[in-house]
């Protein structure tokens, strides 16, 4: 795989809207796009998208946000609280992208 081929998916949840950002090798922005959604339709939205380049052949890992820190900064941010649980149980198809291709982790991870 060639450095033209890694692109990097980023999801700014904010207050009252979400934003979708994807980059390329550079860390140039290629293609965005905000709008207000449920937590639901974001989940969807990425699963998506991992499928989507799961079917091109590339490998995808959805990064969940985990802990941010120690002490009183222990706990995840309220919009995220179980997100990886429920990502884990989407439907990711029946042809093994999951494990294969589709991983869900943490940053850094």
């Amino acid at each position: 795989m060639s450095k033209s081929d890694v692109f990097i998916g980023s999801l700014d949840q904010g207050t009252t809207s979400t934003r979708f950002i994807i980059y390329d090798h550079n860390a140039k922005v290629v293609g965005s796009h905000q709008d207000v959604y449920r937590i639901g339709t974001l989940m969807e939205l990425v699963r998506v998208l991992a499928l989507s380049f799961a079917d091109d052949g590339k490998r995808v890992k959805v990064c969940v946000q985990g802990s941010m820190g120690e002490g009183a900064l222990a706990g995840m941010p309220l919009q995220l609280a179980g997100t990886r649980k429920i990502l884990e149980f989407m439907d990711w198809g029946d042809y093994g992208a999951m494990g294969t291709f589709i991983s869900i982790g943490a940053i850094g991870t």
